[in-house]
């Protein structure tokens, strides 16, 4: 008895027969922004897949199916512990997600207080291009690290040096050490 589906066994066949063409076909099914030029390119050790072109994962995800007409369908099914289960559609997801960015940035979210959230949402927004808040994202970023390594060789610094090759009493290094930590 075979357990695999035939049309996932007919998939596997066209992949292995000629992978580009396969995931081409794949890849066409999905909104893009910009085309692709080559389905992949493979220059050991790194490789790319849709080289040249340009889509949003999180667009495919959510908005296209509800631009489609399948925002009736359920984009979540979650089963808590107690047996329950909750179905989110498309639609639903789609409000939600609206809400939180319609509320956003809000300084008092931990979260959104990273560097470089408040440019994106600005970008997002239409209110920066993205190479400016990319350009301002990493500007923070790097005054961030910058304020972090101040921090960082301040609590490197020593209070106390103690020489072991010294010969100090244990009394006398005890007294050295409590007189440093009051």
């Amino acid at each position: 008895m075979d357990v695999v589906n035939p049309v996932v066994k007919r998939w596997q066949q066209d992949a292995a027969a000629d992978p580009d063409a396969f995931w081409a076909r794949a890849a066409a099914r999905l909104p893009w922004f910009r085309p692709w030029e080559r389905a992949f390119e493979w220059d050991p050790p790194t490789f790319r897949w849709f080289v040249g072109g340009l889509t949003n994962i999180s667009y495919n995800a959510v908005d296209h199916h509800v631009a489609h007409g399948r925002g009736g369908h359920a984009a979540l099914v979650a089963h808590d512990e107690r047996g329950e289960r909750r179905v989110v559609t498309y639609a639903q997801l789609l409000a939600e997600v609206r809400a939180v960015f319609d509320r956003a940035p809000d300084s008092r979210w931990p979260g959104l207080k990273a560097h470089g959230a408040p440019e994106l949402f600005a970008h997002f927004r239409g209110q920066l291009s993205l190479e400016d808040a990319r350009r301002i994202g990493i500007d923070h970023t790097r005054q961030y690290a910058k304020r972090q390594m101040t921090w960082f060789r301040h609590q490197m610094t020593p209070d106390v040096v103690v020489d072991p090759t010294a010969e100090l009493g244990l009394e006398q290094t005890e007294k050295l050490l409590t007189k440093t930590e009051a």
